[in-house]
């Protein structure tokens, strides 16, 4: 998969109105942010505008050991923030990294052998533990298109599919 950006995600959600001067205001931290997360917010602010850009974001989530491709960020930004300006807020950013923490700990759960990989089946499980119930032959789709060696998926790829299961 390569790294350039691509030109949409799509339009937000049916229901959904996201203001188009929403990405002129920075929004604030929710009450009871863990401060590591604001703290890694700000590290990542380098022009303290209150907004982090895709490559910002990808170097803050790489401090906490979670690596992905600007493809891969540009979809999580634009699920937090329902718009492809490519900027994300603090209360974007700690919902973003609650959301990942919490995918850390669905995959843990599935990585039975501590591998730091699952196969198609604890994938399966993990998805089915968030009420995603994937039929095997869009696990098997899942698999052929983002599993390029064949072999046991990895974490990135469980947040990935998730995340486009769940548009």
């Amino acid at each position: 998969m390569s790294d350039e950006p691509s030109s949409n995600y799509g339009p937000p959600p049916a229901g959904c109105y996201v203001s188009p001067f929403s990405a002129l205001f920075p929004s604030t931290f929710p009450p009871e942010t863990d401060p590591n997360i604001v703290a890694c917010f700000q590290l990542a602010d380098q022009d303290g505008s209150g907004f982090i850009d895709d490559k910002e974001l990808r170097t803050a989530l790489t401090t906490y050991n979670e690596s992905f491709s600007l493809r891969t960020i540009h979809l999580l930004m634009y699920l937090f923030t329902n718009s492809d300006t490519r900027k994300i807020g603090p209360r974007e950013f700690s919902s973003l990294f609650y959301s990942l923490q919490s995918f850390r700990a669905i995959f843990e759960k599935s990585d039975r052998d501590s591998s730091g990989k699952i196969d198609a089946n604890g994938m399966s499980e993990a998805l089915l533990s968030q009420g995603i119930a994937v039929p095997p032959t869009v696990m098997e789709l899942l698999v052929t298109k983002f599993d390029t060696t064949r072999g046991p998926l990895i974490f990135f790829v469980v947040v990935f599919a998730t995340s486009i299961l769940q548009i």
